[in-house]
């Protein structure tokens, strides 16, 4: 066999392995999704065919399905999601096509400086995932819990937790689908009619319009359009925030700036008008994050374009003297909405008056982050990946989890949950519950049965509101004390929720969604849940997995409040704390690398590496103070602005 024949064998090889992961992954993950199978399956097949169509075409397609391809609340999943599910799908395609390709498998790139990061960045990705799961101590699928079939494993898994073993993968997965998505550019570099960086641009600007529709729809039915006095920050679709973080804030530093790279582009009056109503909804979210860092962050990437705009001498295609009074118009209502929701209430000038007392916490909370770093091979190669939520909680005082659940199947016995409160700060004590979606009904109370026991009596917090994700609007609660119980039937205890009628208001709050909610009350205490039932007011059942054979499938542990334990609040303390000092020089490479691209392609004056210049920017200030990382969806986005940043420009439309 002569080196060309082994070496077509040997790359066809490799795609197939490929092909047949991820397709099989991807397959097999939808079948199990808990709410839509066979729509999933079959949306499976159709994104499979369309990448095999248009294999480099992902860079459009993912950033802009990215906003709504997870249904979280709705499913309980956890390690993976419909987003997981779509990108493995999008590979399978891919590469299945290129597996096709009547040419030896191979990528088209001729520069080593691409294929040395890639290398580099693959094997610190497999490093910290390696050490991650070394050092973490759990059993591989709990086996060693209870778990008697593969499928009890797998709901372990998928349900997990922060502090367990799977969550190092959940934080190192998305660099992995870039690392793998990557080649499929270079391996088409030399048929592709779009380039790349355009198709990114326009694919992350319809999710910006998506993110913006989101935030929309959802103040309209919370707090109002024009109400900014409530302390109510928006979340969109961003369900990675159950327990806080800043998955929106970084979303929008990283696609804001693309509203004004729309605007520039616009060729007539029509197009500009769509594009200056967008920056508007783009500030408009901005804002009602109540981020200080995010509006810092897309300040500076604002000033950053106009900084080079005035250098590169970029003129809007949309002429400035010659349309002066739609700029003028623009401007004013940009300033007007920015004035009006700063002015307008105290919710935001008090966290600008907070300013201080909130940057002296985050110092203290970046120095016991770094502390778990003792010896020095944490120094040089972190904690692993995913292990800080795990580490900072039990090792750093008053760091604790607000609370816990877990899942403990059993092989002779029925499955149930074991929810915990806080271990010993009782003021910690109301900020964690174990959710689960609801249809709202009009016309009285909710009823509450369930079988729960506890090692000694617990009061436990049950609820029924109106919520999004993180804030309770009108509710229906009751306050119930679960006495010891040993024996091994217990009896269903009902209990009647008090509160004011949910579902039946005649203005835009009567779409507001329901949540039901079981927060366990003071400190070191715990139940045991064999089955819950909540019937509305017409006598029907309305949630799932009453009895948890499924693990916590449509199941969904939210915490308000306080978020501490699971976020480092800064990017580059989270890669050093998790990766190390080889972790931390990687992304400084990447960096480099990404902006020294930019800085070789400024002679072109691009729009395009003017719009990617503010994104990266933007990004990278908020990174002083998010976490980006540990945020599954978000980090991908990152991983692919980073990847852009080192392509060339389109040479025939840089606009």
């Amino acid at each position: 066999m002569d080196g060309s024949v082994w070496r077509r064998w040997a790359g066809q090889s490799l795609l197939a392995l490929v092909v047949l992961a991820c397709g099989g992954l991807a397959f097999t993950l939808a079948a199990l999704h808990p709410v839509a199978p066979v729509a999933a399956v079959l949306l499976v097949a159709l994104v499979m065919a369309a990448s095999a169509r248009y294999p480099d075409h992902w860079p459009f397609w993912l950033p802009a399905l990215l906003p709504v391809l997870s249904l979280a609340p709705w499913t309980g999943w956890w390690l993976v999601d419909e987003w997981d599910v779509c990108v493995l799908a999008v590979l399978a395609g891919a590469y299945g096509r290129w597996l096709c390709s009547p040419s030896v498998p191979r990528v088209s790139d001729p520069r080593w400086g691409p294929r040395l990061l890639w290398l580099a960045l693959a094997s610190g990705a497999l490093l910290s995932l390696g050490r991650g799961w070394v050092l973490a101590e759990s059993p591989v699928l709990g086996l060693g819990e209870g778990a008697s079939s593969w499928l009890q494993g797998f709901s372990r898994a998928v349900y997990g937790d922060y502090d367990q073993i799977w969550n190092t993968l959940r934080v190192s997965k998305s660099l992995c689908w870039v690392l793998l998505l990557a080649p499929v550019l270079s391996w088409r570099a030399e048929r592709r009619r779009v380039q790349p960086v355009t198709l990114f641009l326009r694919g992350a600007l319809v999710g910006l319009a998506v993110v913006c529709g989101l935030v929309l729809w959802e103040r309209l039915l919370y707090v109002g359009l024009l109400d900014f006095k409530l302390p109510y920050r928006t979340t969109a679709w961003f369900w990675e925030m159950h327990v806080g973080g800043g998955a929106i804030d970084a979303y929008l530093a990283l696609t804001a700036p693309l509203a004004v790279w729309a605007l520039w582009r616009a060729p007539d009056a029509k197009r500009w008008w769509a594009a200056a109503a967008l920056l508007l909804l783009a500030v408009y979210a901005v804002l009602t994050t109540y981020s200080r860092g995010v509006c810092g962050a897309f300040g500076l990437a604002l000033l950053c374009m106009a900084v080079l705009a005035w250098r590169w001498r970029l003129l809007p295609e949309f002429g400035m003297k010659a349309h002066a009074k739609a700029w003028s118009v623009l401007a004013a209502a940009v300033l007007a909405q920015t004035v009006l929701v700063l002015a307008s209430g105290n919710f935001m000038a008090g966290r600008l008056a907070d300013s201080d007392a909130d940057l002296l916490g985050r110092w203290r909370h970046w120095q016991a982050g770094v502390g778990l770093l003792q010896t020095p091979s944490d120094w040089m190669w972190g904690l692993g990946a995913g292990r800080l939520p795990a580490q900072y909680s039990q090792r750093v005082e008053g760091g604790e989890f607000p609370g816990r659940t877990r899942w403990q199947p059993r092989a002779s016995e029925p499955a149930f949950a074991r929810l915990s409160g806080p271990v010993s700060r009782a003021d910690l004590a109301s900020a964690y519950g174990l959710t689960q979606r609801v249809d709202l009904a009009a016309g009285g109370g909710y009823t509450m049965r369930w079988l729960a026991q506890a090692e000694r009596p617990t009061r436990v917090l049950l609820r029924v509101c109106e919520r999004h994700l993180l804030y309770d609007m009108r509710c229906q609660r009751r306050l119930v004390l679960v006495d010891t119980g040993v024996e091994a039937d217990p009896d269903w205890q009902s209990h009647v929720l008090q509160g004011p009628e949910l579902g039946a208001s005649a203005d835009w709050s009567r779409w507001r969604e329901g949540v039901f909610a079981v927060t366990v009350l003071g400190a070191g205490n715990q139940i045991r849940l064999q089955g819950v039932e909540l019937w509305d007011p017409q006598g029907r059942q309305v949630l799932q997995n009453t009895h948890f054979v499924s693990g916590t499938q449509g199941w969904l542990s939210v915490a308000q409040k306080h978020f501490r334990p699971w976020h480092i609040d800064n990017l580059y303390l989270e890669v050093l704390i998790e990766r190390g000092v080889v972790g931390v020089g990687l992304l400084a490479a990447l960096i480099l690398w990404a902006v020294s691209r930019l800085w070789q392609a400024r002679h072109r004056r691009s729009v395009q590496v003017w719009a990617l210049s503010a994104c990266l920017l933007s990004c990278l200030a908020l990174g002083m103070l998010i976490s980006l990382v540990e945020l599954p969806r978000v980090a991908f986005l990152l991983w692919t602005l980073l990847w852009m940043c080192a392509q060339p420009p389109d040479p025939v439309s840089s606009r």
